[in-house]
């Protein structure tokens, strides 16, 4: 497990202050609208989209909806629709390499319209940062196919394991927090993240792990989840020590409120 190294699992555990158990039964008996991993779908991929500076908010993108009775024309709301849908494939697919890829292509559908980077993987270098300043620099893209599969590989060989709800989480975060860090898409790398980290969670967890308000979370603590993303300036420098601080951010998602809120947002 070069990629996802269980080496960190004792240093996670300790850092982790949420009773993952007490939080999965509370899911499971908590009563919720027959259509919530629907509702949860929505407000993830709109979450999801504000992590990345969409303005769209939930209420807006729920009425273009009921408006447009389908795709909506507009930009910004093409792109939550298209990432909904990513979503929903996910739901329906197995976690696999191929199916990851084909995810990417539907999410990107408008992001990246007019190229050939959907559902492929970059071609080019790339960097994450802004005009003044360079953040992070990701691998080189004739490294990006090898580390895909052997990433692929890994997740693989962990979903033929009866995994602790500890080893769940650590494990779907470490994979976020990895494909992050590969960057193996010319855009959309973060929106793939965080379906993978969900899609993961499912494979484990079944349909709960659909409803669990990760996307919400991190755009609610926007700052700190990109502040634990910083372990190093290039991929060779990435030093998973440090990733403790980002990976216990997923069990405090388990613990958010499935309150009324959301269900009123998405339908008003």
């Amino acid at each position: 497990m070069k990629l996802l190294p269980p080496k960190y699992l004792t240093a996670y555990r300790k850092a982790n202050k949420v009773d993952l158990r007490s939080n999965l039964l509370a899911l499971d008996a908590a009563k919720l609208p027959r259509n919530f991993v629907e509702l949860a779908t929505v407000e993830g991929a709109v979450s999801s989209s504000q992590i990345e500076g969409s303005k769209v908010s939930l209420g807006t993108y729920t009425k273009a909806m009921l408006v447009s009775g389908g795709a909506p024309r507009q930009r910004d709301l093409r792109e939550i629709y298209d990432l909904v849908q990513a979503y929903k494939l996910a739901q329906r697919r197995k976690l696999t390499a191929a199916n990851l890829l084909e995810a990417h292509g539907t999410l990107a559908h408008t992001l990246l319209s007019g190229t050939n980077d959907r559902g492929a993987y970059r071609t080019k270098g790339i960097r994450v940062g802004n005009f003044w300043e360079t953040v992070y620099v990701g691998p080189d893209p004739t490294q990006v196919p090898s580390l895909m599969e052997q990433l692929m590989a890994e997740v693989g060989e962990l979903n033929t394991r009866a995994l602790s709800s500890t080893e769940v989480f650590y494990y779907a975060a470490l994979l976020h927090l990895r494909l992050v860090q590969v960057h193996p898409f010319a855009d959309g790398n973060g929106r793939t993240a965080r379906i993978l980290e969900k899609w993961f969670l499912a494979t484990h967890l079944g349909r709960n792990g659909w409803k669990v308000r990760s996307e919400m979370y991190y755009r609610l603590n926007l700052p700190n989840y990109y502040a634990t993303l910083k372990m190093g300036r290039t991929w060779g420098e990435v030093d998973l020590a440090k990733s403790i601080p980002f990976l216990v951010q997923l069990p405090m998602a388990l613990a958010m409120p499935l309150h009324s809120g959301m269900v009123e947002s998405a339908t008003t």
